[in-house]
């Protein structure tokens, strides 16, 4: 569901927080067809998908909440896990391949980017304070 600032979704806490968040099940609702981000946010598939994440205030199994994330973060986000690993990547084979290196070597760089990227992402993102989501 789409607001003019946010996109949200209801859904149910399937876990209390066990010191580590609150696992919310977010089920696929009728107007996902009618949202223009479906296809980056994961939810044009069938069935649920389960997201873990604190709360502001104490939640109990089977309590309905809404997540939301600002457009921005969510436009952020897709930008970090899917158009800037291509970038990188597409740069790289060129980068290796003009400077005259075999077809396996660009390969080689090339899928190396990913691997290096991703766990780098991972510690940025988990160093920073920055809660993306919110539970309404």
């Amino acid at each position: 569901m789409m607001s003019g600032r946010s996109i949200s979704h209801k859904g149910i806490v399937a876990e209390a927080d066990s010191g580590s968040g609150v696992l919310i099940e977010i089920t696929r609702s009728g107007t996902c067809g009618d949202c223009k981000e479906k296809g980056a946010c994961g939810m044009t598939e069938s069935g649920s998908l389960f997201v873990r994440l604190n709360s502001p205030r104490e939640l109990n199994k089977g309590d309905e909440v809404t997540v939301e994330i600002s457009r921005s973060e969510f436009y952020r986000s897709v930008g970090l896990v899917y158009i800037a690993p291509v970038v990188l990547m597409l740069s790289a084979a060129v980068a290796v391949s003009s400077a005259g290196f075999s077809e396996l070597v660009t390969a080689v760089f090339t899928l190396a980017v990913p691997a290096v990227y991703f766990p780098v992402l991972r510690l940025f993102l988990k160093k920073s304070s920055r809660t993306s989501y919110r539970i309404k």
